[in-house]
């Protein structure tokens, strides 16, 4: 079914946003570009589509300090905001699927360029997710603009 709604977007033209944490996993979601920019290309359309990735981020300034702010943070997310048909997973499995983008600035900027290499055109980041409060949600955007965002000019 994603497939061929991702055809179908793909056909009309249109831009599509999938979030990684809903879908069942990193190469399904690579699949739904692939239908996406083939069903793309096939109806003619130039150039080509936009393709957003809406991934929960976290960048940490210590792998410790990382796992002690985001993990209970996506776990809290995860039991509270299921998507319809979307199977809850750990923190674990969520972080080793490459469905969130959590760790230190290395570690992220490798999984940005995952999706980056799976044919996504833009990345946003979601950053205020399970309860995190202002000061690790603003540090973690400071760390994503200083060391992540410069690998990707």
């Amino acid at each position: 079914r994603r497939a061929e709604a991702a055809a179908q977007i793909g056909q009309r033209g249109d831009s599509v946003m999938p979030i990684a944490y809903a879908n069942p996993s990193l190469y399904a979601i690579f699949g739904l570009v692939r239908s996406l920019k083939q069903a793309y290309k096939s109806a003619g359309h130039s150039g080509e589509p936009e393709i957003v990735c809406a991934i929960h981020t976290y960048v940490g300034e210590t792998a410790a300090a990382t796992e002690a702010e985001a993990r209970p943070a996506m776990d809290l997310y995860n039991r509270t905001r299921l998507y319809p048909g979307v199977k809850s997973r750990s923190y674990d499995i969520l972080k080793q699927d490459g469905l969130i983008a959590v760790g230190g600035p290395d570690e992220v900027i490798a999984t940005v360029r995952r999706y980056q290499e799976a044919g996504f055109t833009k990345f946003l980041a979601l950053m205020d997710f399970g309860g995190l409060n202002f000061d690790q949600v603003a540090g973690s955007m400071r760390r994503f603009c200083e060391k992540v965002v410069p690998a990707f000019e």
